[in-house]
C-alpha cells in the first residue's frame, strides 16, 4: 500500500530536517542580531559581554529546538561580537554608571570677567601717567629753554647797555666841555684854547664866556652884589710861576727839597694838570674876601650854577675821589645837562664820567687849584 503523509500527524522527516535547520539559523541569526543589539545596551549600561551570551543561551532555551553546537555557535559569535567592541563601548566601561550613587560631576563656572577688567584698568592708568608724566617733563623742558632764552636776551640787552653806557662815556669824554683834568690826567697835548677878556684881566674860555658873566650878574641881581671874579683862565706858565714861588717859599722855611715838594702839591697844582690851564674853570668869591661873605655867594652859586652849565667841582666829602680838597669858590664849566645831572645825582666830573679813582691818597686829597 502506497503509504500516505500523515495529514493530521506532526510533520515528515525532511519537513522536520527542514524545520530544525531553519530554526537553527533562525536561532543563530536571532542570537547574533540580540548579542548585537546587547552589546549596544551594554555600551550605555556598562554590562560585560557574558551577559550578552548568556541572553543568547535563554533565547535558545526557549526555543527548544536549539542543540548544543547551535547554542556553542551563539556563545561564539556573542563573544565575537564583545571582542569588537568599539572605542566609544570602552570609554563607557571607565565611566561610572548612571545611578542615585554615582556622583555628579561638578559644572565648572565661567571665569570672571573683572581681573581682565581690573588688568586694562591697571594699564590704561599707568598709560596716563606716563603721558602725564611725559607731558610735566616737556613742560619743564619748555619752561628750561624758555629761561634759558629770557637769560640770553637779558644778557644780550645788558651787553647792548653796557655798550651803550661805554659808548656815551666816550662820546662824553671827547666832549670839550667834559674834558677831565686832574692828577691822573693831565691837559691834553692837542688841547687849544682861545680865550676872551671877562672882567678886569680876567680871561676865559671864549666858548663859555657869555654863560660865565650871565651867571655872574643873575647872582649880582639876587641880591649878592659884592660876586668877584677872582681867578679864570692861567696860562702854562702862569701855573708853573705859582708852582716854582710856592717852592721857593717853602724851602726859604727850612724845608727840604722833597718836604717843600709835598707841601706845595698840596696847595698847588702841578703844572698841566689844573682846570685853570683850560679855560673852563673860574674862582668866584666876595670882593670882600671873607667867608662871612663868601658863603652866600658860593651857595647860590652850587645851588643855580647848573642853570648855566656849571657845576662846583671839588664839593666837600668828596675828596678821596677828586683828589682835590674842598673847594668851595671853584666853579667848572660842564655843559647845561651835564651840570643837571651831576647836581641832581651828587656826582662829581670823576664819577659822571666813569673815572673814579678809589686809590687817592689823603695827600692827594690836600691838593689845591
Amino acid at each position: 500500500m502506497e503509504e500516505r503523509p500523515d495529514v493530521m500527524g506532526g510533520p515528515s522527516a525532511d519537513e522536520t530536517t527542514s524545520m530544525d535547520r531553519l530554526t537553527a539559523e533562525q536561532v543563530a541569526e536571532a542570537a547574533e542580531a540580540l548579542a548585537a543589539k546587547e552589546a549596544q545596551e551594554a555600551a550605555g549600561t556598562g554590562e560585560p559581554a557574558s551577559a550578552v551570551a548568556s541572553a543568547a543561551v535563554e533565547v535558545t532555551d526557549e526555543a527548544g529546538e536549539t542543540s548544543e553546537e547551535q547554542a556553542a555557535a551563539a556563545e561564539e559569535s556573542a563573544h565575537g561580537a564583545a571582542a569588537v567592541e568599539s572605542p566609544v563601548r570602552k570609554r563607557a566601561k571607565k565611566r561610572p554608571a548612571a545611578g542615585k550613587g554615582a556622583k555628579r560631576r561638578r559644572r565648572r563656572k565661567p571665569a570672571s570677567p573683572y581681573p581682565l577688567l581690573l588688568a586694562l584698568f591697571v594699564a590704561l592708568l599707568s598709560i596716563l601717567m606716563l603721558g602725564a608724566q611725559c607731558h610735566a617733563d616737556y613742560r619743564e623742558a619748555v619752561r628750561e629753554k624758555e629761561a634759558a632764552e629770557a637769560a640770553r636776551k637779558a644778557e644780550e640787552a645788558e651787553a647792548q647797555a653796557a655798550e651803550a653806557a661805554r659808548q656815551e662815556q666816550e662820546a662824553k669824554k671827547s666832549s670839550w666841555e667834559l674834558t677831565l683834568v686832574n692828577k691822573n690826567h693831565p691837559i691834553p697835548a692837542d688841547w687849544q684854547t682861545d680865550v676872551v677878556e671877562i672882567g678886569e684881566e680876567r680871561y676865559i674860555d671864549s666858548r663859555i664866556a657869555e654863560q660865565l658873566q650871565k651867571m655872574v650878574d643873575d647872582c649880582a641881581a639876587a641880591g649878592y652884589d659884592d660876586v668877584f671874579i677872582n681867578e679864570a683862565y692861567r696860562s702854562h706858565e702862569r701855573q708853573q710861576e705859582i708852582w716854582d714861588t710856592t717852592y721857593q717859599e717853602y724851602l726859604a722855611e727850612g724845608y727840604s727839597e722833597e718836604e717843600a715838594y709835598e707841601l706845595t702839591g698840596q696847595s698847588v697844582a702841578v703844572p698841566g694838570t689844573s682846570e685853570h690851564e683850560l679855560g673852563l674853570a673860574a674862582d668866584i668869591c666876595s670882593v670882600y674876601f671873607d667867608e662871612e661873605h663868601n658863603a652866600p655867594i658860593q651857595t647860590w652859586l652850587r645851588e643855580n650854577g647848573w642853570q648855566y652849565g656849571f657845576i662846583q667841582r671839588y664839593p666837600e666829602g668828596k675828596e678821596d675821589i677828586t683828589g682835590t680838597k674842598n673847594e668851595n669858590w671853584h666853579f667848572r664849566y660842564v655843559g647845561v645837562e651835564a651840570a643837571k645831572e651831576m647836581h641832581d645825582s651828587g656826582q662829581t666830573l670823576e664819577e659822571y664820567l666813569g673815572e673814579v679813582d678809589l686809590n687817592a691818597t689823603s695827600e692827594a686829597a690836600e691838593t689845591s687849584e
